[in-house]
């Protein structure tokens, strides 16, 4: 398999997702936390860089939000984009 062919085959399998959870925790000062999925998934890396993107400056353990999420074959890849809390 060439690395083009590899490429178009990982970017085929990979999906973007919407999902709706808690923050579990935030570390300003480390600059991620964990958001727990509402639907059963494994917990979901939050970044200060996807809050930025969305708007916001910081993320308020307990609070409700919906993230998307960069699903592929291995599973939660990372948030992509940080949409409402």
């Amino acid at each position: 398999m060439t690395a083009q062919t590899e490429s178009q085959s990982s970017q085929e399998a990979a999906s973007i997702i919407e999902l709706g959870g808690v923050i579990k925790s935030f570390d300003v000062s480390k600059g991620y936390g964990v958001i727990g999925p509402d639907n059963g998934m494994p917990d979901i890396l939050l970044s200060v860089a996807c809050l930025r993107r969305g708007g916001f400056e910081v993320a308020y353990e307990g609070a409700r939000v919906v993230v998307e999420v960069l699903q592929c074959s291995r599973g939660p890849a990372s948030v992509s984009r940080f949409l409402h809390g």
